[in-house]
């Protein structure tokens, strides 16, 4: 009998020997198996994190159309205001406009001019009226825009109820404006004419930058 076979056969002939083969097979097992409860944990955390990075997903995708909604009435509000001012790329159509309103309300334009847009900063609380009729209280920190104040200057001449349709549709324009001066005088010797003389004062905000 080899050295070898000596001690397998003392093995099997030790009255401990069941509890060697546990001991020795928990151990192998234990070596084996904790990589991989390792491994599980680590993949257990990752799919934790998983599904709550998903569930938040999904739930802010669930808010999408919410959100879309919300903006899509953001940009409807924005167009319906930037429609009532007269930025630089709006003065064509305004001259146009002013000149249609004199004829369909049977006037005649006598003098028409609009002057260059005067610029400054705009800030919080701010109002587009200079300090002399200004009642807001003192503007606040500046906001990134730039009021632009364009002079529109109008003679007109007509019959009374001709010049009062004029001023009636350059209220309905909804433009956003001031009337700077309004001057009316009979004209003719008959007096059944009058003439105006109005100076409107139209609005515009810009991006710093964009001017």
């Amino acid at each position: 009998m080899n050295m070898k076979d000596d001690l397998l056969y003392r093995f099997c002939q030790h009255p401990r020997r069941w509890a060697i083969v546990i001991t020795v097979t928990s151990l192998v097992g234990l070596a084996i198996l904790l990589p991989h409860a390792d491994h599980y944990s680590a993949l257990a955390t990752e799919q934790a994190e998983l599904t709550e990075q998903l569930d938040e997903a999904s739930r802010v995708a669930g808010e999408l159309p919410k959100y879309e909604q919300l903006l899509a009435s953001k940009r409807e509000q924005l167009a319906a205001i930037e429609a009532r001012t007269v930025p630089q790329s709006n003065v064509a159509t305004l001259r146009k406009e002013i000149v249609d309103l004199v004829r369909k309300s049977d006037c005649q334009v006598l003098r028409f001019n609009v002057g260059e847009a005067q610029q400054r900063a705009w800030r919080e609380g701010d109002s587009p009226l200079p300090d002399s009729i200004d009642v807001a209280p003192s503007p606040g920190a500046a906001t990134g825009f730039v009021l632009e104040t364009r002079p529109v200057a109008v003679t007109v001449s007509g019959s009374t109820a001709a010049v009062r349709s004029f001023l009636t549709t350059v209220e309905q324009q909804g433009k956003l404006l001031y009337p700077k001066l309004l001057d009316l005088r009979p004209t003719g010797s008959s007096r059944k004419s009058v003439e105006l003389t109005i100076e409107l004062w139209y609005f515009a905000l810009e991006r710093v930058g964009k001017v």
